[in-house]
Formats: C-alpha cells, structure tokens, sequence
C-alpha cells in the first residue's frame, strides 16, 4: 500500500487516482499528524510526502519516521512546487527521501518512480 499525504485535497485526488489507475492500493493523509498515525498502524510500501504543509512539513515527517524502527525503511519520495531550490532538495534527501520530485509532476516519470520504488520494497 502506499500512503500520499498532502494538505491539497486536489493534489491528493489527481495522485490516488493516477495511482489507482495503475492498480495500486492508496491512502491518503491531509497533515504530517495524520500520516505519522497511519504510518505507525499500517504497513506501507512507499510515502509520498508534500512538502509544503502546515504545522508539521514534509521534512520533519520523513526525520520522525525514520526515529522509528517500523518505518525507518519506508521509502520517501517527496513532491514540492515551492521548495525547489538545491538547499531544499539536499535538506530533502538529508532527511531521509529517496527521491525528490518538483511539481508540477510529469506523470509518467512519477508512476516509474512509484513502481521502482514498489517494486524494491
């Protein structure tokens, strides 16, 4: 299962059903708070984790999951409209993505990215 967490409910439909689309399972999560619970209750194969969020960001999510020995090898790949920027992106894989995506996400590229990652888990 993969879990996508965004606080943009249109961000959060458009990826669940690309996703869906292609046969995977999915939940989502609307804050940081929301995807720590579900990540600590369930079994995912993949976070895909927005960076731009209020109250708890993308990066301090990935650096809490990784204190955690359940979820410490979920692989992370964030999205960002705004934070594309190097220092972002390097901050991004210091705490702990394996990937970084800019928005706005070229499908195809994101569905390969989601596959290979999948698939490794």
């Amino acid at each position: 299962m993969i879990l996508i967490v965004d606080d943009n409910q249109s961000n959060l439909y458009s990826l669940q059903k690309l996703l869906e689309s292609k046969d995977f399972q999915v939940e989502t999560a609307n804050s940081g708070e929301e995807a720590l619970g579900k990540a600590l209750k369930n079994d995912y194969a993949l976070i895909i984790l927005d960076v731009q969020m209020p109250d708890m960001d993308g990066f301090e999510v990935a650096e809490t999951l990784a204190d955690y020995s359940k979820t410490k090898e979920v692989p992370i790949i964030f999205l960002s409209a705004v934070n594309t920027d190097k220092k972002f992106i390097t901050k991004g894989y210091a705490s702990g993505a394996k990937d970084y995506v800019t928005k706005p996400v070229d499908p195809e590229i994101l569905l390969l990215k989601v596959k290979t990652f999948y698939n490794l888990q």
